[in-house]
C-alpha cells in the first residue's frame, strides 16, 4: 500500500472486506416477535369475546370464561392459543 492512501478504517490495508454478521437482526428473532405478538392480539379477541365457538346450547359463546382460579384462567389461554378451531 503506497504511503497515504486512503482506506476505511473498517477494512485491512489490503482493501478486502471483513465477514459481518447480520446486521439486521436474525431472521428467528423476527419470526418470533411475530409469534408473540399473534399470541398477544389473540388474547386480546378473546377476552374482548371475538373468538367465539358454538356452546352446548348451540349459541355462540366466548372461548374464555375467565375465573378466580390463576390456573385455570392459565389453562383456558393456552387452549385458546394452541388449539384454534
Amino acid at each position: 500500500m503506497r504511503t497515504g492512501a486512503r482506506v476505511a478504517p473498517w477494512r485491512p490495508a489490503s482493501g478486502a472486506r471483513i465477514p459481518s454478521a447480520d446486521v439486521t437482526g436474525a431472521p428467528w428473532l423476527a419470526s418470533l416477535l411475530v409469534v408473540v405478538v399473534a399470541a398477544v392480539v389473540r388474547v386480546f379477541l378473546a377476552f374482548n369475546g371475538f373468538v367465539t365457538h358454538n356452546g352446548p346450547s348451540g349459541r355462540q359463546e366466548s372461548r374464555l370464561n375467565f375465573s378466580s382460579d390463576r390456573l385455570n384462567w392459565i389453562s383456558e389461554t393456552v387452549t385458546v392459543l394452541f388449539n384454534p378451531e
